[in-house]
């Protein structure tokens, strides 16, 4: 698994786009690994509160088309190919 990008996320309340923060672009049908640390809510898309997540296991995001937000006081993301 390659590792394409280990970012710090603050986004003070609000969501941001985790693409344009980790400098990765999320190709629609391919499959990536990405890892949590502290709490933190993902959605695709613009509607709705997302999925707290709460752990820090490695997750299989399959990207959909939709830009993925994220929403963290304070979290490191890991993003693997």
């Amino acid at each position: 698994m390659a590792n394409l990008a280990t970012i710090e996320v603050k986004t003070e309340g609000e969501y941001a786009d985790l693409s344009e923060l980790a400098d990765v672009t999320f190709t629609s049908g391919n499959s990536y690994q990405i890892q949590v640390q502290n709490l933190a809510y993902l959605r695709e898309g613009t509607e709705g509160d997302g999925f707290l997540i709460t752990s820090d296991k490695p997750f299989t995001y399959v990207a959909s088309g939709a830009d993925l937000y994220i929403k963290a006081n304070y979290a490191v993301v890991n993003i693997g190919e």
